[in-house]
């Protein structure tokens, strides 16, 4: 077998849909060509590593674990011989998990003490989107919970160019294990950076801050905890850290289907080591009237759920246009290290932006307050003040049946170079009824991100560019609005 050969059957071997003797006839070349057996220790699913191979297979296997551990004994690396075989041998429930979620080698275990606080560097996985550095805290003098702060997040040093800053943010993100994987009186937390230009790489990582939170609603006091509310502990924990980049594989799925009147494309699965990347495509041929935005719910297989992963260095949904395609993606769980063969993909709200082109007057020097009809709903304007920063109120009723969630408006005004700045009010009404006021502006509250949206409340304030004087309101120009529907409908998808 030839290596074009092996990489053509690779697959239906990792599945295990190869004979006997093609089976034989790939881990013999594996055995003999580094090229094809590191691509394979990239694309294997650890979960079927020993259920794969034939007895044959069985054989090379003993012959050369017994030359890596005379190898390892007599270049002095018998211990991370030990560590490794004991990473695959082990086949407890929660060893399993470990493998599933980080793979095997990329297990680090740096540790560090200071000021009775132990930070643990347990893993390290890299790929060309993003790479995760994996922490666990523990208080070995009493029991607080112990994170990286977000708002003073670690010093990185690495040389120059070490990392790709065209793909991501450039800023390190902050993210919380989830709960299920949290132990007790130690904190698990993961710290995202931008992907490395090459293979491999060195960098140092330095934390002189954590920050105590409580057991209870953990993510929310990461991300939304006043600052002045946050007890801290100072200390420095340094760590010399390799990174190792793995292969990310891509799954052609290219089928079109309809949501809402709307043709939808689903073009591939990106299944990589730190996430998954659902890409799709929205058909934008009516101009008029068109979906900006889909929101999916968990990917699931017949064994596991993978949930949408927002909390990432991914540079986001950023739409990419190709012909009539608007291209977006869509981030999740990583499924790299135990991939399905198929998944269910929950739809769970299109966005659609419709154009209005619609204008409606105001009088400045009128002093109570104005009203309009939008879509049969009754607007009502109140100019609060008129100066060299002047500000205005909309406001509308709410129901479950109105044509738009938001709209989309300018205000027009005397002199015509001015800025605005527009802060919103709404409610959020959930699948189960339960309706979530927003009691001040722009301040949205947690738990309601499938939510049905209303905006009930804008404050306008505008602002002269360059020139002073009053600044006089004379017409509202709404030129689109925003509606959201929620299908609840399933996409399969095989690979």
């Amino acid at each position: 077998m030839n290596c074009q050969q092996c990489k053509d059957k690779m697959p239906d071997y990792i599945k295990g849909n190869l004979t006997e003797e093609e089976e034989q006839r790939l881990e013999q070349h594996l055995l003999g060509c580094p090229e094809c057996s590191q691509m394979y220790s990239s694309r294997r699913r650890p979960a079927s590593i020993l259920k794969g191979l034939s007895l044959r297979g069985w054989a090379s296997v003993v012959i050369v674990l017994i030359l890596l551990i005379g190898a390892a004994y007599l270049s002095g690396l018998t211990d991370r011989a030990l560590t490794w075989w004991n990473g695959v041998s082990v086949a407890d429930n929660e060893n399993l998990k470990e493998i599933k979620r980080f793979g095997i080698g990329n297990a680090l275990n740096l540790e560090k003490e200071d000021n009775g606080i132990k930070v643990t560097i347990t893993h390290v996985v890299a790929d060309d989107i993003q790479t995760y550095v994996y922490y666990e805290v523990e208080d070995l003098e009493g029991d607080r919970l112990l994170s990286v702060e977000d708002s003073h997040r670690p010093t990185i040093t690495a040389e120059t160019g070490t990392f790709d800053i065209t793909q991501g943010y450039g800023e390190q993100i902050t993210g919380l294990v989830p709960a299920d994987e949290q132990p007790e009186s130690r904190f698990r937390g993961r710290i995202g950076l931008l992907p490395i230009k090459e293979e491999k790489a060195t960098i140092e990582l330095e934390i002189n801050r954590l920050t105590e939170i409580e057991p209870a609603n953990m993510e929310e006091q990461m991300l939304m905890a006043p600052m002045e509310d946050r007890k801290r502990v100072e200390g420095n924990w340094s760590f010399e850290i390799p990174i190792e980049k793995q292969e990310i594989i891509d799954k052609e799925i290219n089928m079109e289907t309809e949501l809402d009147g709307h043709e939808v494309k689903i073009s591939k699965i990106r299944i990589a080591p730190t996430m998954t990347l659902l890409q799709y495509g929205l058909r934008m041929d009516d101009m008029d009237s068109q979906v900006s935005y889909v929101s999916f719910g968990a990917l699931a297989s017949n064994e596991m759920t993978y949930k949408p992963d927002y909390t990432s260095m991914y540079p986001g949904n950023f739409p990419n246009r190709q012909s009539n395609w608007m291209i977006q993606n869509s981030p999740f769980q990583s499924m790299y290290y135990d991939p399905p063969d198929s998944l269910d993909v929950k739809v769970e709200r299109i966005e659609t932006h419709i154009v209005s082109d619609k204008e409606y007057p105001l009088d400045p020097d009128r002093g109570l307050p104005q009203t309009f009809t939008f879509l049969d709903s009754d607007f009502e304007v109140e100019i609060n003040e008129i100066n060299e920063k002047t500000q205005l109120t909309i406001k509308t009723e709410w129901n479950r049946h109105r044509e738009f969630d938001r709209l989309h408006f300018e205000v027009i005004s005397e002199p015509e170079n001015t800025g605005m700045m527009l802060e919103e009010k709404g409610v959020f009404v959930k699948p189960n009824g339960e309706v979530y006021e927003m009691d001040n502006y722009n301040e949205y509250p947690s738990g309601v991100e499938n939510a049905h949206y209303y905006q009930t409340e804008a404050k306008a304030t505008l602002e002269s560019r360059g020139t002073n004087g009053e600044i006089r309101p004379i017409a509202i120009k709404i030129y689109s609005y925003q509606k959201s529907v929620f299908p609840n409908e399933t996409i399969n998808l095989e690979f």
